[in-house]
Formats: structure tokens, sequence, C-alpha cells
């Protein structure tokens, strides 16, 4: 339900609440965030949850979920299939390349998909082409 204006000044006047973030508060929060999941590669575990993130950076759940939708225009789910999807392009375009063969699932397992639909549905939304296809163009 949205809240209506007299609703919003009453919470924004509460003793003890935080001002809202600066834009730069967000791009700063966003840099670690990223940063964060791209080296720790916790992504490939596909439960990972915004809790767990918000705890290993100790930030609150709100401020990661804040910056992360106000700053990025996406929720958390959105960001986690983004970099997934680009793990697995990465592991693709390896395996293109490589004589040892890899299933289309265990790479989509790797990249912390749970699933082969997931993975599929996820992957083309974000490149408009399949793992396969995708797979193909990149072959030597």
């Amino acid at each position: 339900m949205a809240r209506n204006n007299k609703t919003q000044n009453a919470l924004e006047r509460q003793p003890g609440a935080r001002p809202p973030m600066t834009r730069e508060e967000m791009a700063a929060h966003c840099k670690r965030i990223v940063h964060y999941l791209k080296t720790e590669k916790r992504y490939t575990q596909p439960t990972y949850s915004l809790w767990e993130l918000s705890h290993e950076l100790g930030m609150s759940t709100r401020t990661v979920s804040t910056a992360i939708n106000a700053y990025m225009g996406q929720d958390f789910f959105n960001l986690i299939a983004r970099i997934r999807v680009e793990e697995s392009k990465r592991l693709l375009r390896k395996a293109s390349k490589s004589a040892k063969k890899i299933s289309l699932e265990e790479i989509g397992a790797k990249s912390g998909f749970n699933s082969r639909s997931s993975f599929f549905y996820c992957f083309k939304k974000y490149t408009g082409m399949t793992p396969g296809k995708y797979m193909i163009l990149h072959e030597d």
C-alpha cells in the first residue's frame, strides 16, 4: 500500500531515523557489493540471499537493498542473476575452447543456477540467445 505524504513526513521526523542515503553513498555501497560478489563468488551458491550478503558485508539488509534498487535500478535477485549469467558466459567461452566436454547443465550449476530451466531462462533474458548458441558462436 502506498504511503501518503502525512505518513511519509512522520517517518522522516522519527527521532533516531537515518537520513536518506546520498547518491554518492549508494554508489560506494554498490561498488563494495559488486566487488565483494565478484571476488568471493558467493553467487555460485544457488540459495545465496540478501540477508547473507548484508551479514557478510556488515550492512543492514535495508541499506543493501535500497542501494541496489535505487542506484542500480534492479533488485537483489536480478543483480545476482546478471552476475551468474556473466560467470556462465565465461565458463561457456572456456568450454568452447577446451577439449574436455562439459554439459550446459554443469555450467549453469557452477554459475549458481539451481535448475536447467532457470539457467536457460536467465541466460536468454540477459543475452538474447540460449547458452548452446552462445557456446557455438565462441568456438574456435
